[in-house]
This record gives C-alpha cells, structure tokens and sequence, in this order.
C-alpha cells in the first residue's frame, strides 16, 4: 500500500513543499519541511499533528520552500529533532547558511504565536488575535549547527537503509537513493522503495545543464546519457512530480542565451553609471549567479568599472561551502577557473581568484554598515542581495536607496505567472511578485513610475500583558514537551535490542565529536582573543585594571560588592591527573606564528596598541599615527615585513604593488573594526506598518529559477513511464492545465475510475491534505498452490524474497460454484450453542477454503503440448560497488575506470549501460589470465551471486 497526502503546496499558491508518503505498516516518509516568505505557523499546522508518527525525514533543495521550517520544528515541535533526517552533503551545508540567513534578515523568520493559541490563552478569539504580534524565541547560532550535524549524509547513486524514529515503526526492507535533480547544488530527485513499492520523489528538478550544475538524472548524465531514462527511476509505482512552470516555454538558446540577455541588460544600465539589483535566496541559486558575474568581469574588462557585490548575512560561510564541495558541481567548473586563473597567476605563485569561488571582482558584504559604504560610493553598482522576496534583508536596503533613479535595473531572476500573481490578494503578495505583475514578458525592460505599498516592521519589548500571556504559552509548550519526552522515554524502554545497539553506537560517536570538538587550534585561540578583547570599558568594571593597559585608576564611588575591591586573579598552575596542561601556540613553528599574526584582526591589534590619551575616530582608526593605523597599516606592514628579505622592488613591481593597493582600498575598509549592533533581550514583539514607495527603476525579468518548463515533462515523461502520476508543488490553475495535457500526452484515464485499462496511467492532482491511494497492488487475486506444485519449486534467494517460474493449471471449485451452502452456514450461527457454533465456523472456514481457486500440476499431456522454450531470466539490478567488494575479498584487483565501468585485474572490463544491461569484456584474452589463475568464469559466478537466475522449466 502507498498513499500521498500533500500536507503544504498542493494545488496552492503558497510555495512551500510538504509531502507525507505513508506505506504498508505505518511507516511514514516526510519529505521536505518548507516554509512561505511570511513565516506563518499556520503552514505547519498539518505538520506538527503528523510529526508523532513520522518515520523519517528526507530534504530535497536547500531553499526556503524546501528547508526553511526545518529548524523552527525542532525547537518548537516536540521530539522533532528526535527524527532520522537524510540529505545530501550540500543541502545539509548550504541549508545551514541559509537558515542563519533568514534569523539574521528578519525578525518574522522566529514567527510568531498561533492565534489559535493566543484564543486559548485568553478565553475568546478576539482580543490578541489580530492585534498582537509575539515572537516565539528563534534558535540560537550553536542550536541551528546542532539540528544541521544531527542530519545523515548521503552520496548520490548509493542506495541505503535508513533508521526509523523510536516512536514509528521498524523500517524493514525499507530503502532511499539519491540521483542528481539540478536546479541547486546537491539537489535531490528520491527514490524509494519498499516491498512492491518503488516511488520517484522529483519536485523542483532542471535537465538543463547550467554553470554549475549538470541537470537531472533521468538520462543518466555524464558518459552515459543517452535517449532511455535510467533502469532506476523508469516505470515506478508513482512518480510525485512539480506542476510548476508546466506552461511556461523556455526561452530558445539555453541557458547560454539566459545569460548573454542578462549581461546585455547588466552592461547597459553599467554604462549610464546607474545600480542592478538582482534579489535572490543566499545559497542554492545564488551560486549561480555569482559564477556567472565574476566569470563576466574577468572576460569584460569594460564591466571593471562597476563594483560587483553579494550581500548576504552568510556569504564567507556559503562560499567557504562552495570550495569543499567541487565533486558536487559540473566538471567544467574547475576546468574555467583554471583557465582565467593562468594568465593572472606569476610563475610558482597563486593569485587571488585562482581557486574555483575564491572571487577576485567579487566582494562579499555580511554586514549592514559594509553596505552602507558601498552603497554611498560613487559610480556603477552590481548587486547580488538576499532576500529574493524584496520584503526584508539587504535587497530591501538596497532597492530603498535606489527606487527613485530611473536609470537603475531590477532584475527579476523568474519568468512572471500571471495566475499565481492574480490567485492572490495583493497585500498578500511579496514585494517581486507585484514587480512581476508589470513585466509582459521576458527579457523586454519595463520602465516604472508606479506606488507600491510595502510593508515594514519593527521590533519592541512586550508589555506586562503581553509577557504574561507570553509566559503562558510557554508554560504550555513545556509541559507538551515533558509530556513527549515521557512517552518517548517509555517507548526506548519497550524497544528491541537492535534499536538500543544503534542508539549506543550513535551515542559513542556523538561522545567522540565532543572530545574531538574539544581540540585546540589557531581557529579557536584567535576567537577566543576575540570575545577576550572585544568588550568595552564599561563591560569589564573594575577588571579594567587587569584587562587594559596603562589602566591604572578606577571609580568606585556609588559601587558595590566586587566593584569597590582591587581585583585579584591567584596565577595558578592548571593541570589534572593526567599532567600540566599544553598550550598548542606555544609549540608553533616560525612560519606558523606567522600566519598565526596574520590571521588577527585588525581591531585587535588597534586595541593592544591604544595609550592613554589617543583619540579614537568613529571608522576604527587612531589619531596620531605616522602611518595611520588600522587595516591599512596594518596591510603596509605586513608587505613592508614580507619585503624586507627581499631582494630590491623595480619600478614595475612598485606599480604593480600600488595597484594591488588601490584595489584593496574597498576591502582594507570592510576590515575596520566595527561594533556588533545592539541586539533586544528578552521576549519580543512585531509590529507592522504600511508605507507607499514609488519605485522609478527599470525592471526586466530573466529566467534563473532552475526548474523544469513544458517542453521537459513533455519529452520526459513518456520515457518514464510511470504507473500513477502525483502532481503537486504548483498554482491551482497550472496543475489543472498540465493534469489535462498529460492525459492526452500519455493516453491516461480519469483518476477517480476505478476501471483504468491495461497500461493506463492514473493521474492524480491533489489538494493539501487530500490522501490519495496510489497503491501497485489495486488488481490483486488470491490463489491456493496445491501441495504437489509446491513440492516442484526451485526458488532462488534474492534480497529479502524468494524468486521461482510456476507451470501450472487453475483446477475446478472443490465446492458448490453458487455458494449457497456458505450462506445457509451463516444463518446457522445465531441459534446454535456454543460449541455447534464454533464446529458451524470451523466448517465454513473450510467451504471458503474450498471455493478459492486452486493451481495444479499440468497434466502430462498438456504440459507436452504448452511446452514453453522461454530464457533463464535474470531478477535484480547488479551493483557494480559490491561487485568489486567481492572480488577483493577473493584478492582481485578491481577498479573504477570511468563512469560505469569497472575492471578486474587489469584485463577485465565489467560496464553497465544506463538501462540496466551487463556487458564483460576481456582486453588480453584468455592467455592473459591473473596471477591467481581466475578468468571470466569467476566473474561471472560473482555476477551471478547478486541475482536471482530464475530458469525456464
């Protein structure tokens, strides 16, 4: 049995994506927990009922729609974080980032109460429901890290059993694998099977190749692409697949044409000394688009003059991601910065921008302040900001500085929908998505001179209701959570003994991360300086005396307890039972404390070398400097230092050096020391206001959404052939209109009929939280084997099943064909006494029994006559990693040589082509036998061993 029910995204305007696959058992599949741009907990009503019972998790992208609810559930969702999670390294990584993005841009990404809450709360469902805004408490930086590492990594192409949650039940026979789905990096297209049932999870999916990725797997990619969809994924059970973008063609060229309209667009608005804007998300398709801009302005030297920035809160972290994770990414993407990186980099020595996302044009903005000097520049301006909604984060900053220069371009990076624009209210609608409203097309500027209301919010302590009936809810919620925490204790207590070894294994790891975590290096020590160093005065107290120094006196009128008394630290020797304690920096090699030095902040050195009596200016600097302190002299001294060995600067390195000095004129000024910004304690709340701001830009709208359009499903889906097809992640409309073509592309008939023909494929667009049986086994006949057959069965074992061909003969009912006796035998039942009445049902047991069909032996003579002359056939799909498992353990040598091909001993050639078939070839010949004397035969046996060779009779 397997049923779909779409808890959010469905036939919805709104577009984050839930799905809850439920099969045979009670074994439940969640697969993504998205979230909208306006945080509201109402999207994940469905999901916090579901959660008790949920098996597993599985994440798809690395996008708000995908991931963004994802850490608020397991603060906020009782034993949430308790559920096995699976992802891809990248989405694990790049959803992290994100994550700390959105609690770092906006105050509404912590949400606010329930209202259904707040009308507990106070007894009625008017007072504090639509007035009152509390923000529930957001998860800390550490608690975001920790849901993030509790999450399984997988590999593509691997398939893999996972672990149930201690609350569902055992995943047994259960498997996922994950294949390529484009649109980000790591992006995932499911596939998971158990028993009878094998279903491909694709929503959000691109078979386009891009800059950085290399599109879906449905064909395979790389070598083996080809016209046939990959053995895995053809023919599944159901194939949930996103009706979004269904209707929308293309734009012819590719996305080499994308791009070419975009750097047109880009140079021209560059050329009046005027700011592009392009909103986006801060991990997965921003990738793609600073690949595409910093590759721009290394090949364009005219786009030089414009400074090209990325302002996200996470931007280091997202590129410092994008370095580790290559392998991830298309293989040209090394192979272009290897080549712009050449002509740059001198002999023996590595330039800035020589490493694939270590930018050169490119400058990375984290903070407000760093914005704001950029913004205040002169001359042409190219931003790649977050959020892609336009309502929060730096690209609201950014378009808030820019709106009333009619000479600068917003880029709109996704083809306007006209009815996902018109299904909603407009003060429902984001910020873009009115912009959007205005573009006809594609690719064609739009010039703007219209008032759009927007809407702003602000952030301010509670009153002494509010926190009264803040701590309400609280209170409620803690007691939901110890009653959780309580079921969930009894439940481990009653589990088997494989659960707990798991869970002792899982906990011996996590013990060995801590001990590991606890190890000392340069990273540590300088942030431990950091926070040592980087409070005030005022912080400190009277261990200024101690901390600052030339800090000699300290007022201490109007003070108390420990702030009236010299302060006092007794300098002792630390050390345990195991010996002194070791200091890691002591221990540093010279070219070590080297970097070490380099490596520490500017402000940190501006601090130690601070007298009494120098003045401070506002940018981080000292007065009184012969060389002006601060990042810049501290770069002078580093290159004086570096030079000093040296052999004398020419007068074209001398130019060489100033030039390099003028281009880290932006950078030495990112570096300055800045105060963190004041952040509110204690419990908050949100208040919104409506503001109207006429926005003068040009607009143009470009096509960098990543997703799948019509022409794909149409020449796709075909090829993949699926048993039942599930549409959701899509406007109610576009469903509708591609349910009504893929009927006629595929030749299908009408869901609701329990009738379907032979072949026929069932579609189904349901509703959120509409349940819908897409099952294999609808058509299902029981049948007895009679003893004598059974006696002729070989079965041969694969996997967890038993495979065997039967020859056999439907024999005649046993009993009477009308089933009357049956019925009189239950009439019976009411009058008869105890004992008559448990012989009556023994008796009509056996009359059922009796009536079902039975399957014998063929008589001689017909099985003479239907003699079949059929193959052996093989049952199963080789993998060709265990494969080469086995024959090293046989002392084989067996290596990967190339994209599904594998070789043995150096003379054997072992393929799988990517519909499933085995090819073994023999590069010497039989007179060219291995060392151990093993030829093909052994090959084949091994290949063998991992099917089921059922054999004609």
């Amino acid at each position: 049995m397997f049923t779909f029910t779409s808890l959010v995204g469905a036939q919805s305007t709104c577009p984050a994506n839930q799905s809850l696959l439920e099969f045979d058992g009670g074994v439940k599949v969640l697969i993504d927990v998205g979230w909208d741009d306006r945080f509201s907990t109402d999207t994940l009503r469905a999901l916090d009922r579901q959660a008790p019972t949920i098996s597993l998790i599985l994440l798809t992208h690395p996008t708000l729609a995908h991931l963004g609810a994802y850490a608020h559930c397991c603060k906020h969702i009782p034993l949430f974080d308790r559920i096995p999670v699976y992802a891809t390294v990248p989405v694990i990584s790049f959803g992290r980032t994100l994550t700390e993005d959105l609690y770092s841009s906006t105050a509404l990404a912590s949400s606010t109460l329930p209202a259904n809450a707040l009308a507990e709360i106070n007894g009625d469902t008017d007072q504090h429901s639509s007035d009152t805004h509390i923000l529930l408490p957001r998860p800390s930086t550490e608690e975001i890290a920790g849901y993030f590492s509790h999450i399984h990594p997988l590999k593509y192409s691997q398939e893999h059993e996972p672990v149930s949650s201690s609350n569902a039940p055992p995943l047994e026979g259960l498997t996922i694998t994950a294949y390529p789905a484009g649109h980000s990096v790591g992006g995932t297209i499911w596939h998971i099977r158990y028993g009878s049932e094998s279903v491909v999870y694709a929503v959000d999916w691109s078979q386009a190749r891009e800059n950085i990725t290399s599109g879906a797997a449905w064909l395979g990619g790389g070598a083996t692409s080809g016209s046939e969809v990959i053995e895995q994924l053809r023919q599944p059970t159901a194939l949930v697949c996103s009706s979004k973008r269904s209707q929308i063609v293309a734009t012819s060229g590719g996305w080499r044409a994308r791009d070419e309209h975009l750097l047109r667009h880009i140079q021209q608005t560059i050329q009046q000394g005027a700011t592009v804007l392009i909103p986006c998300d801060s991990s997965a398709r921003a990738l793609e688009l600073a690949f595409l801009l910093e590759r721009a302005w290394v090949d364009h030297v005219e786009l030089r003059n414009a400074k090209l920035s990325m302002a996200t809160h996470q931007s280091d972290a997202t590129m410092k991601y994008a370095r580790s994770m290559l392998e991830w990414m298309d293989e040209n993407v090394v192979k272009d910065f290897e080549t712009q990186a050449a002509p740059r980099a001198a002999p023996g020595q590595a330039s800035r921008g020589s490493q694939p996302f270590d930018f050169k044009y490119l400058k990375l903005i984290e903070r407000k302040s760093q914005l704001d000097r950029v913004l205040t520049s002169s001359g042409a301006k190219v931003f790649l900001a977050s959020s892609d909604t336009l309502d929060w984060g730096f690209s609201r900053d950014i378009l808030s500085s820019m709106h009333e220069d009619s000479h600068s371009l917003v880029v709109i990076p996704f083809t306007p929908s006209s009815s996902d624009t018109d299904a909603r209210e407009s003060r429902d609608l984001s910020l873009i998505n009115m912009l959007a409203a205005k573009v006809d097309r594609e690719n064609t500027i739009v010039q703007l001179n219209d008032d759009f209301e927007v809407m702003n919010t602000s952030v301010a302590a509670l009153g002494l209701d509010e926190t009264a009936v803040y701590q309400q809810y609280l209170s409620c919620q803690r007691q939901r959570q110890d009653a959780s925490s309580l079921n969930a204790s009894t439940t481990l207590e009653t589990s088997t003994d494989a659960v707990d070894d798991n869970s002792s294994s899982s906990s011996s790891e996590d013990s060995d991360d801590e001990h590991q975590g606890r190890m000392l290096n340069t990273a540590t020590t300088m942030q431990t300086s950091k926070r040592k160093f980087g409070v005030t005065d005022e912080e400190l107290g009277i261990n200024v005396l101690l901390r600052r120094k030339n800090a000699h006196d300290f007022d201490v009128r109007g003070k108390r307890g420990r702030e009236r008394v010299f302060p006092f630290i007794a300098k002792r020797k630390r050390n345990d039972e195991f010996g002194d304690l070791i200091r890691p920096e002591d221990y540093l090699r010279a070219e070590e404390r080297d970097d070490v030095d380099s490596q520490r902040p500017a402000d940190l050195t501006e601090k130690e070398n601070t007298q009494i009596g120098q003045k401070r200016r506002l940018d981080g600097r000292l007065g009184g400097g012969a060389n002006g302190s601060g990042a810049q002299g501290a770069k002078g001294n580093k290159r004086r230092k570096s030079s000093t060995n040296e052999r004398p600067a020419t007068k074209r390195e001398d130019a060489k050096a100033a030039a390099e000095q003028e281009e880290d004129e932006d950078e030495s000024e990112e570096s300055d020391y800045e105060p963190a910004e004041p952040q509110m304690l204690g419990p908050q709340k949100v208040t919104f206001t409506m503001d109207h701001m006429n926005i003068k830009t040009k607009l143009v709208a470009v096509d960098y959404s990543g997703i799948h359009d019509k022409r794909s499903l149409q020449n796709l889906l075909p090829l993949i052939k699926p048993r039942s097809l599930i549409l959701t992640a899509g406007g109610s409309e576009e469903t509708n209109l591609m349910k009504a073509d893929c009927e006629q592309l595929l030749g299908s008939s009408a869901s609701e009929g329990s009738g379907n023909t032979t072949g026929s494929i069932r579609i189904y667009a349901p509703l959120d939280g509409e349940t819908v049986d897409a099952s294999v086994d609808t058509n299902a006949w029981s049948i007895r084997l009679s003893r004598a057959l059974v006696k002729t069965l070989h079965w041969q074992p694969f996997r967890q099943m038993g495979v065997a061909t039967i020859d056999g003969q439907v024999g005649n009912m046993s009993l009477e064909d009308d089933g009357d006796a049956s019925a009189a035998k239950r009439q019976k039942l009411e009058s008869q006494s105890d004992d008559v009445k448990q012989e009556a049902q023994d008796d009509l047991k056996e009359a059922v029994e009796a009536v079902m069909p039975v399957l014998n032996e063929l008589p001689i003579g017909a099985a003479a006559k239907s003699a079949s002359f059929a193959q052996s056939v093989h049952v199963g799909d080789l993998r060709l990693a265990e494969l080469r498992k086995l024959l090293r353990e046989r002392g084989h040598t067996a290596e990967f040589k190339g994209e599904g091909t594998l070789l043995v001993d150096d003379y054997i050639a072992v393929r799988k082509s990517g519909i499933g078939k085995i090819e073994i070839e023999s590069g010497g010949g039989y007179a060219a036998l291995s060392s151990f004397g093993v030829g093909m035969g052994e090959v084949k046996q091994k290949i063998y061993e991992g099917l089921a060779v059922v054999a004609a009779r």
